[in-house]
């Protein structure tokens, strides 16, 4: 083992009556760390990873399960890696939605182009999936970054 991390994400949600929660999925280098599973508001989730090498790793929350019809968003209310708050860096991270296929359409046919990633996104109401891309040493590349 080259590095070993603890994670701590806490989750909120704003859900309407008739939707479902919205579910979660963690990977680091595209391997399940955390399954998904469904997020309650201000459920926290806990896991270390294990980098066994140097250099660039992917962080990726795989965020699922809303039925494009009713509001269910999912947000990072909290994020920290050893007890240390990272949320500041959450800035510089991308969401890649899932629009809804309905209303993408809509905003299209309306002249609104909506991009295939947005910068700092930490609330999404949308499927998709959010990436941290970042490199060990991990506070070699943390020190760099803030």
């Amino acid at each position: 083992m080259y590095e070993k991390l603890l994670f701590n994400i806490t989750f909120g949600t704003e859900i309407e009556k008739n939707a479902k929660d919205p579910c979660a999925e963690i990977l680091l280098d595209k391997k399940i760390i955390v399954p998904k599973q469904p997020i309650n508001n201000d459920q926290t989730v806990t896991f270390d990873i294990e980098l066994h090498r140097a250099g660039k790793h992917e962080l990726i929350i795989e965020r699922t399960n809303h039925d494009e019809k009713n509001k269910q968003v999912l947000s990072i209310k909290k994020f920290t890696v050893d007890h240390i708050d990272l949320n500041r860096l959450l800035d510089n991270m991308y969401y890649y939605p899932k629009y809804p296929a309905l209303w993408h359409r809509q905003q299209t046919d309306s002249g609104i182009d909506w991009p295939e990633k947005q910068k700092g996104w930490r609330s999404w109401g949308f499927n998709g999936r959010w990436i941290m891309d970042f490199e060990s040493p991990f506070y070699t590349w943390l020190l760099k970054n803030t």
